[in-house]
């Protein structure tokens, strides 16, 4: 699944955007138009599917542990970071 990814740096107040590749218990793939150095601690928002009623994402904490190019043409890089303090979050969507 291609799930939206939304993630700063330690001390950022912006947040950068990316896509999911692969996702695990312990780690993220994603794509990303920004370059990052690792290793760098990183906040990390995973949007996930869910009803018209709510809305759910997983936020972590974590460290890129590496970065490549993007050999899919869906972004300028390929991030890999841990995902650590991983916490469900859900939010009713307002209704209109």
């Amino acid at each position: 699944m291609n799930l939206p990814v939304r993630y700063r740096l330690r001390g950022e107040d912006g947040w950068s955007y990316g896509i999911t590749i692969n996702i695990s218990s312990s780690g993220l793939l994603f794509w990303s138009d920004r370059d990052v150095e690792p290793p760098a601690e990183v906040e990390i928002e995973v949007v996930l599917p869910g009803d018209q009623a709510a809305g759910a994402r997983v936020v972590s904490h974590g460290d890129v542990i590496r970065v490549g190019a993007d050999l899919q043409s869906r972004g300028d890089h390929v991030i890999a970071a841990t995902l650590d303090d991983s916490n469900l979050v859900r939010e009713a969507r307002p209704t209109a």
